[in-house]
């Protein structure tokens, strides 16, 4: 699910890393790192010699990539992004008396409100309710398909081979 990278960075630890790649949190691992090929070639200094602003980028291009192509870091940020967004979102789905009503309450109960819905969403995913799959089942889809790649490969050799043996024995009539 690749879309257009970012043309601006911040240089701050906020950046959501998914728009520094220009992609989409449920990405592949090979669009996340096609994703980054790109902007690291378009940002990298040997490209743009003296250019502080492109290295700058280069270094939260390579950052992001960092963290979005391991697995467990992956993960880890994923949860952190989702505790920011019901911080920031938590008021988005409340009428305006009981947004009046969220308003006065305080910073403390409104840290245990998250709380309570970051245990639910996880109760929902060990129960297999939650919509997101987990990363044992997509690591098994990517075995899957990196299997269904090397068949794939074997076959085109095997193609390639006999190509081969048919132009030689063209060529030796």
């Amino acid at each position: 699910m690749f879309r257009e990278g970012r043309e601006h960075f911040s240089g701050e630890m906020n950046d959501n890393y998914y728009d520094i790649l220009g992609v989409e949190p449920n990405s592949s691992d090979d669009e996340i790192k096609s994703a980054f090929r790109k902007l690291a070639l378009k940002y990298h200094p040997d490209h743009n010699p003296g250019d502080m602003n492109a290295e700058r980028k280069f270094k939260e291009v390579v950052n992001a990539y960092e963290v979005v192509r391991n697995s467990e870091k992956r993960e880890n940020y994923n949860s952190k992004l989702k505790r920011n967004k019901l911080r920031t979102d938590d008021k988005t789905d409340l009428s305006d008396n009981d947004k009046q009503w969220y308003e006065n309450l305080s910073p403390e109960v409104r840290d245990i409100l998250q709380q309570v819905r970051h245990q639910v969403d996880e109760y929902l995913r060990q129960i297999g309710l939650y919509l997101r799959p987990s990363s044992e089942k997509l690591r098994e889809w990517k075995e899957k398909d990196e299997e269904a790649e090397r068949k794939h490969q074997e076959e085109i050799q095997k193609l390639r081979d006999e190509i081969a043996d048919l132009e030689k024995k063209i060529n030796n009539k």
